[in-house]
Formats: C-alpha cells, sequence, structure tokens
C-alpha cells in the first residue's frame, strides 16, 4: 500500500510540475481579460434589455394613465349630465302641475 501511495504522490507531483510549467502569466491575464470582456458584454445585453423593459413598461403605464383621466373625465361628465336631466325633469314637474292648477281653475 506504501508504494501506491508514493506512486500517486510522485504522479501528482510531476502533473502540478507540468501545470506549473506550461502555465504562462501572460497568457492567464489574457484569458483573463478576455472572460472579464465576454462578462462585461452579457452584462451590457442584459441592461439594454431591461432598459427596454423599462421603457415599454413606462409606455403602459402612461397609456393606463390617460385612460383613467378619459374615464373620469366621461363619469364627471354623464354626472352633470344626469344632474341636468334631474333638473329638467323637476322644471318639467313643476310646469305640469302649474298648467294642471290652470287648467283646473
Amino acid at each position: 500500500m506504501g508504494i501506491l501511495k508514493r506512486f500517486k504522490d510522485i504522479m501528482s507531483a510531476n502533473i502540478n510540475a507540468m501545470l506549473d510549467k506550461a502555465e504562462d502569466p501572460e497568457k492567464m491575464i489574457d484569458q483573463y481579460l478576455r472572460d472579464l470582456q465576454e462578462d462585461l458584454r452579457n452584462v451590457k445585453s442584459e441592461t439594454a434589455t431591461v432598459m427596454a423593459d423599462e421603457t415599454r413598461c413606462k409606455r403602459a403605464l402612461d397609456d393606463c394613465d390617460a385612460d383613467i383621466a378619459e374615464l373620469c373625465r366621461e363619469g364627471t361628465s354623464c354626472r352633470k349630465r344626469s344632474r341636468c336631466h334631474e333638473v329638467l325633469r323637476e322644471e318639467e314637474s313643476v310646469i305640469n302641475q302649474e298648467n294642471f292648477f290652470t287648467a283646473v281653475l
């Protein structure tokens, strides 16, 4: 069992030594830089998507606000017209009563 462990340790040490020799710091920095640039492109793309969604939502909200304002104006107008109709009905009722009393007398 001791021989297998020593063989494993030697192989592991040799592999690590080969990786250390193959690892060029300049190349590693270049790779890290490429990775960061790719991440930056992804972030910019996602940011643009979020900003477009925000603009779309603001437009939808503005449309809803305009619809609400229009409905409020229509409701106010309807209430005014309804009140006018009530006044006209009351006036007609008074006129009819006056006509009735005039006809009776």
